[in-house]
């Protein structure tokens, strides 16, 4: 990233806890690589601590941002490789106890598939809420706009979405 913003919580600090106010990659580069099934991250994410508790009661970030960043994915498994671009990412985190997250994303995707270039704008915006129990409804959309995919163009396409009482659709599957 050409700029890091990493701003601590203060009152948590006191308290001997870290929590943080705000995240923020300017500019930021990812490259993910796939190969025979493993993820070239793997190594990263076992260094993460150890929990019992799930990710939303674990998180301590108010605000995790990246703007204009860029991802590049490969993935020799099923030979897809694909490009977000100019993209910004906001996930924003409303309690300390599980809670509510929002999480907004824009950017531009490129591909090739089959020969042929694919690109579109893409947007997607999703509200989460958590309780202790695990996700309790979540709601959002997606939309693609100015798509093209060799000849064929489309000008947009969106998705709305509402999903309430998680929890007991998930125990019911069980």
């Amino acid at each position: 990233a050409r700029r890091t913003v990493i701003r601590p919580e203060l009152r948590a600090l006191l308290k001997n806890q870290v929590y943080f106010s705000r995240v923020a990659f300017i500019d930021p580069v990812f490259k993910l690589r796939e190969s025979a099934g493993r993820w070239d991250f793997e190594d990263l994410i076992a260094l993460l601590p150890k929990t019992t508790q799930g990710l939303h009661v674990a998180w301590n970030t108010k605000e995790l941002a990246l703007e204009n960043a860029r991802l590049e994915v490969s993935m020799d498994a099923s030979g897809r490789d694909f490009a977000l671009e100019n993209s910004d990412l906001e996930l924003l985190h409303y309690s300390s106890f599980g809670g509510n997250y929002t999480a907004g994303f824009k950017g531009l995707l490129k591909s090739a598939i089959a020969g042929k270039l694919l690109s579109s704008g893409v947007s997607f915006k999703a509200s989460a809420n958590f309780d202790y129990g695990g996700l309790a409804s979540l709601k959002g959309s997606f939309e693609a706009h100015d798509a093209s995919y060799g000849a064929v163009t489309l000008a947009a396409l969106r998705a709305d979405w509402e999903l309430f009482n998680m929890r007991s659709k998930i125990e019911k599957k069980n």
